[in-house]
């Protein structure tokens, strides 16, 4: 015996086949698991921000200032013997965006014509850590230093 539109011959010793498979046995874990309703994400209680950047251009005027160092071969006896223990030298370079200094320019009351001239040069063979934001850049800084203890430091003349 076949059921009709089936194709399938019937047995009647079986009972009639089921047109939806059952369903599959849960385990107990899984069906405890699954009873609970889905979990909402919380917000965090504190907003956590990146750390704030640095902006390249407001760390020029430092790396001016270590790039300058203390060229004490610059100051001659005669000016040294004249100054007192601080010397502030205010110094302006124009940067390429690689770094080189294309010019510069020295002041300070205190020195001399020849020194201020040897603080130039020593300026204008100076690179800067690049790149440098906004190129050609001009950059200016105040260096202060202890003109006694620059005199101990080796110099390191252009």
């Amino acid at each position: 015996m076949s059921r009709p539109g089936r194709g399938i011959p019937s047995r009647p010793d079986l009972p009639p086949p089921i047109d939806e498979p059952a369903p599959r046995a849960r385990s107990p874990r899984r069906a405890a698991t699954s009873a609970l309703p889905p979990v909402e994400p919380v917000e965090p209680a504190v907003e956590v921000r990146p750390p704030p950047e640095a902006d390249p251009a407001q760390e020029l005027p430092q790396a001016l200032q270590r790039a300058f160092g203390t060229p004490a071969a610059c100051i001659s006896e005669p000016t040294r013997a004249r100054l007192g223990s601080e010397l502030r030298v205010h110094v302006t370079v124009v940067a390429t965006g690689s770094g080189r200094v294309t010019r510069a320019s020295v002041t300070s009351p205190a020195l001399a014509e020849e020194d201020l001239d040897c603080l130039r040069r020593h300026a204008e063979s100076l690179r800067l850590p690049g790149p440098i934001p906004g190129a050609p850049r001009s950059i200016a800084t105040a260096i202060v230093y202890d003109v006694g203890r620059a005199a101990a430091e080796p110099a390191s003349s252009p």
